[in-house]
């Protein structure tokens, strides 16, 4: 059996657009945009995961996904606070 791996960006926030490190924040209007534009785009899945935060959640939502909320998919902090 071939398994697939899709990693996916979430939209874009406010501290994105600002170059800082986000919080648990949503996604701006453009993030939401952003994701809009690909839903049908994207192949079947058999499973999708997202971290915790607020933003992975909303993206994996706004392209249709039913996603499990997973703590060991998260965001690796270097060189900055957190």
């Amino acid at each position: 059996m071939t398994a697939r791996l899709m990693l996916i960006c979430h939209g874009s926030t406010g501290a994105v657009r600002r170059a800082a490190f986000p919080q648990d924040e949503r996604l701006d209007d453009r993030g939401k945009m952003s994701a809009t534009e690909v839903v049908g785009q994207l192949p079947s899945v058999d499973c999708c995961w997202t971290s915790p935060e607020l933003r992975t959640r909303q993206t994996a939502e706004v392209l249709g996904l039913r996603a499990s909320n997973r703590c060991c998919v998260s965001v690796i902090r270097v060189g900055g606070p957190g």
